[in-house]
């Protein structure tokens, strides 16, 4: 994809992509670069714990498999995790890091791709905290945000910040070009940065909750716990490795 942006002429533009682009010649063996193999559903939860040197705080968090950036599903799970995660005033920042004192930070992790993307919300354990009491509140949000409703007022924060964001970042030229690129690249529709912002404002409360539900399922989640090297029990190996080799 080639994503041009600012104050220039067609007709040199055009000139220059006939020059720099259409001698490039294809390989005359072709590597066949698709990737047939999908990993399964996971219908079991799954505990990965690793260990580092110099890790001051530990972490904790999970992460569940999601569909691709194009899919329907994907602009409330962007508004849940806006709701979860953005701002002072999201949910695990208020429980974990205000109220409860449980986490120094919490975050959220959505990174859409073409194919497959994933969500890991997390949170760093506030020094002299427990690690088990931090991960039980973790979840206990995350388990609120599927079986019951958000309301009106969050709902309508979490889009006027997706939105404001998505505005902010196109008011360069480089940033309107990434922009529109990145959407392209990853669903095949030039149209659909646009399409994205739209589909967000037009989440609903009960949206909400039907995506935590059946995405942020507990028998489909990976818990993860990264901690200090030092505190490793004598004898524990590592539990993070894949369980299948990659397809190759």
């Amino acid at each position: 994809a080639l994503i041009v942006s600012g104050n220039f002429d067609q007709a040199q533009l055009d000139a220059w992509v006939d020059e720099y682009f259409t001698a490039i010649p294809a390989r005359a063996n072709k590597i066949p670069l698709k990737i047939e193999a999908s990993e399964k559903p996971r219908t079991s939860p799954r505990s990965v714990i690793a260990y580092a040197p110099n890790v001051p705080l530990p972490v904790v968090g999970s992460t569940w498999r999601l569909p691709g950036t194009a899919h329907p599903d994907m602009a409330a799970l962007e508004v849940m995790d806006a709701i979860l995660t953005s701002g002072d005033s999201s949910r695990l920042h208020k429980s974990l890091v205000y109220d409860k004192q449980l986490a120094t930070a919490v975050s959220g992790e959505l990174d859409t791709i073409e194919d497959g993307s994933y969500y890991a919300p997390y949170a760093i354990v506030a020094g002299g905290k427990s690690i088990d009491e931090a991960d039980a509140a973790l979840k206990a949000e995350l388990d609120r945000i599927r079986t019951q409703p958000v309301t009106a007022a969050e709902l309508q924060e979490a889009k006027n910040e997706l939105i404001a964001s998505s505005l902010r970042e196109r008011e360069t030229f480089s940033g309107r070009a990434f922009e529109l690129g990145e959407f392209y690249v990853r669903t095949g529709d030039p149209r659909h940065a646009d399409k994205r912002l739209a589909a967000i404002q037009k989440v609903t409360a009960a949206d909400i909750q039907r995506v935590a539900a059946k995405y942020l399922a507990p028998n489909a989640r990976v818990d993860i716990r990264y901690l200090n090297e030092k505190e490793r029990p004598e004898g524990q190996a590592d539990a993070w490795k894949n369980p299948a080799p990659m397809p190759t």
